[in-house]
């Protein structure tokens, strides 16, 4: 006989410091965003610590107590760290939460069906850009005033994964539903392909300068992070991740870094087994 169990960790490194630490909180810690001074970590709890709802927590990257903030799940964390952008565990809303003093606001809707974990904050906080889809329609990325009005598409149906807004939050990098991976302009306009990455790479974030991209490729532990120059295609590998124990480890995902690479944190899965030999059973 055998008994399972699963959790989910996290792992990080805080501004300063160069020893990694767990900075996972209860028994299931997804890390959903990291702010860019790195000193903020905003964390999904499941499973039996979260509930079917899920739960949205705040921790500081030094390890003090997490601070739950509502239900739900997190998907970003806005540039002022006064709100957290999230959606119900059956995600029909996009809902923003306050980190402080204030009441939960629910977006516009308008056509969307369902919305997807991937979703970021503009720079200035005032709007917001997320995978969606719309009512019998595939995928796409929209953005959206934070304030006030509904959500537009910026893709086509079909180009929605890998999310990841460039610095200057002119255009986003995605891939589409054969993994090609495209540049898309936010105003609108044609896409570049973005040939240097293949079909097995999943892209993280932009660099500060904005001409660096952050990639892993087929999941294989550890980890391996490598670093894109769009100008010249030219690939280096950056970190390799995983954590101290890899025993029952399956895999590490929610990759998040700051802008500057200084700080970082990742989540890993961990599935473990216990064998029993079970005696003069009738």
């Amino acid at each position: 006989m055998t008994r399972e169990t699963s959790d989910a960790g996290i792992i990080g490194v805080a501004p300063g410091e160069t020893k990694e630490k767990d900075l996972s909180w209860l028994d299931y810690s997804l890390a959903r965003d990291l702010s860019a001074d790195g000193t903020t970590l905003l964390i999904e709890e499941g499973a039996a610590g979260g509930g079917a709802a899920h739960g949205i927590h705040l921790r500081p990257m030094d390890g003090s107590a997490a601070i739950k903030l509502g239900d739900g799940i997190p998907l970003g964390l806005s540039p002022d760290k006064k709100w957290v952008l999230s959606v119900p565990a059956n995600g029909e809303q996009l809902v923003v939460v306050p980190t402080g003093v204030g009441e939960p606001r629910v977006l516009e809707r308008h056509s969307i069906e369902r919305y997807r974990l991937s979703a970021a904050w503009f720079p200035d906080g005032k709007r917001v850009i997320f995978r969606a889809n719309a009512s019998g329609q595939a995928d796409r990325i929209f953005v959206q005033d934070v304030a006030a009005g509904p959500p537009h598409p910026i893709t086509p149906e079909g180009i929605a994964g890998g999310l990841a807004l460039s610095p200057d939050a002119t255009q986003i990098a995605v891939r589409d539903t054969k993994r090609q991976h495209w540049l898309f302009s936010v105003e609108g306009g044609e896409p570049r392909p973005l040939s240097s990455l293949g079909p097995r790479d999943h892209i993280i974030r932009w660099g500060v300068d904005g001409r660096i991209l952050y990639f892993t490729t087929s999941p294989v532990l550890p980890e391996r992070v490598y670093q894109l120059d769009v100008t010249t295609g030219r690939k280096q590998l950056w970190k390799q991740l995983a954590p101290p124990d890899l025993a029952g480890v399956w895999a590490i995902e929610s990759i998040l870094m700051t802008p500057d690479a200084k700080a970082y944190a990742y989540t890993y899965l961990r599935r473990l087994s216990e064998l029993y030999l079970v005696e003069g059973l009738k």
